[in-house]
């Protein structure tokens, strides 16, 4: 697995579909792996939300309303709050907040145990 995360290292220009597209790529700023983290946040969040990111507006509309506006898609009320945690730390695009891969890895376990153990309390 990539450790890396230093900015601009594997750049390239605004390759990706805009909807899952993280803002930085939008704004042609350069990026890093990291990217590719808000953009699984994205994949999580469509996973939970059973919805169509920004279904309303068109591929360049999306683009400007998270690159613009700094607009983020609605977290559905009856998610696990470990899962809206990842979905929302994987968004967040500040470095010391963001999750690595690794880190995503580790709270997609806890995620799998807490549901494993719900699960088996529900059937008795």
């Amino acid at each position: 697995m990539h450790q890396g995360s230093i900015i601009g290292e594997e750049y390239t220009a605004e390759t990706g579909t805009y909807r899952w597209m993280a803002p930085e790529i939008m704004q042609l700023e350069e990026y890093s792996f990291m990217a590719d983290v808000y953009s699984f946040g994205i994949v999580v969040w469509q996973l939970v939300a059973h919805e169509e990111l920004f279904r309303e507006l068109s591929q360049i509309e999306a683009a400007g309303t998270v690159a613009i506006d700094g607009a983020s898609l609605p977290i559905p009320k009856k998610i696990p709050q470990l899962m809206e945690h990842l979905i929302r730390s994987c968004w967040n695009g500040h470095p010391k907040v963001q999750l690595s891969f690794s880190e995503i890895c580790i709270e997609l376990q806890e995620i799998n145990v807490v549901l494993l153990m719900t699960k088996k309390m529900a059937w008795g």
